[in-house]
């Protein structure tokens, strides 16, 4: 099996993305519809309350930019600021979806990044999932991923 060693860096500059607003209004639509079932009042005020919460703080889309180094690093920048980050474990992959879940070297909070296909440009998003792929691949292959 080949190594991604020699690949080139991929940088991932994320755009705002139409499906991640369409999916936060379903998923709040959804919790919203089940409001007339709750049977009290306070249950009712306290899921509106978090559901307003989540609305407010999502609101807005976040400006990364990541860089996936040829030897395997992983950088994040946001807010002007770069950040060593490693992927944390095994990634959610599908033809619409990427969730990179990445973890802060100073930290042991692990942040997962929805990158939806509209956000990257066509090819960029196709060689981000065939180098993950890869990558789980080998993981596989090595029996890391079997414990």
């Amino acid at each position: 099996m080949s190594s991604n060693a020699y690949a080139a860096a991929l940088r991932l500059e994320l755009k705002p993305s139409r499906q991640r607003r369409y999916w936060r209004w379903l998923t709040h639509a959804a919790v919203a519809s089940t409001l007339p079932m709750l049977q009290s009042i306070w249950l009712i005020a306290a899921v509106t309350g978090v559901l307003l919460l989540s609305l407010y703080r999502s609101r807005t889309e976040p400006a990364i930019t990541l860089l996936w180094h040829s030897d395997g690093r992983w950088t994040m920048f946001e807010g002007g600021g770069e950040i060593a980050v490693a992927l944390a474990e095994s990634t959610f992959i599908q033809p619409w979806l990427v969730i990179l879940p990445l973890r802060v070297d100073t930290q042991r909070r692990v942040r997962r990044i929805a990158i939806f296909s509209d956000m990257l440009p066509e090819q960029e998003f196709r060689r981000l999932r065939v180098r993950l792929r890869s990558r789980r691949d080998e993981v596989l292959v090595a029996g890391d991923g079997l414990g």
